[in-house]
């Protein structure tokens, strides 16, 4: 089995729907480009996942294409209207995220990585083209989570076969794809 096994700050799932605009984006919006997921975005912008797909009205988080507006501020007060590229109107908004106490939260400090699986690295990091490494698991083998977290995603992907991406805490997740079959459920510890 040939098993990717890609690390990063922010895990890759895009695939959907949305408009195509190289405009800017307003004030309360991110516009998506290649390479971003909603993982990557919400990271970006010191949000939720859950948040994102909430106020976007997305079908899932791996629902996002080039160009898409995606709305990174919450609906609120003070907000004005901006339409994207023909697309219905959307609502833009200039309150600032405040956290508990209205200060923002530091970024998690990193999780203590291991090594997830026993085999030869067949290629390294480097981005844009590759943006982990590629293990060659030995049949049978096995690829375990590199920290303690838990699953937020199983499922296939386009590009990346059967993935798995396990959350270490807010700011850290590890991804891993071309599994043969994952031994674990989504949100199992």
């Amino acid at each position: 089995m040939l098993g990717w096994i890609l690390a990063a700050a922010s895990a890759a799932l895009a695939a959907g729907c949305g408009t195509l605009s190289s405009e800017p984006a307003p004030e309360g919006f991110y516009r998506v480009e290649s390479g971003d997921t909603l993982y990557s975005i919400a990271r970006k912008n010191r949000r939720n996942v859950r948040d994102l797909v909430r106020w976007n009205n997305l079908p899932s988080a791996d629902r996002i294409e080039v160009g898409q507006l995606i709305r990174v501020k919450p609906p609120g007060a003070g907000t004005a209207t901006a339409s994207s590229s023909g697309s219905s109107p959307q609502t833009v908004t200039d309150t600032p995220r405040a956290d508990v106490g209205g200060q923002s939260k530091p970024p998690a400090s990193a999780p203590r990585l291991q090594w997830p699986a026993d085999g030869k690295v067949t290629a390294r990091f480097a981005p844009p083209a590759t943006k982990g490494l590629t293990i060659a698991v030995p049949p049978g083998g096995t690829v375990k989570a590199a920290a303690a977290g838990w699953a937020i995603h199983v499922g296939n992907l386009r590009g990346y076969g059967m993935l798995v991406i396990v959350k270490h805490n807010d700011d850290w997740l590890t991804v891993y794809g071309n599994l043969d079959k994952p031994l674990v459920s989504e949100g199992a510890a």
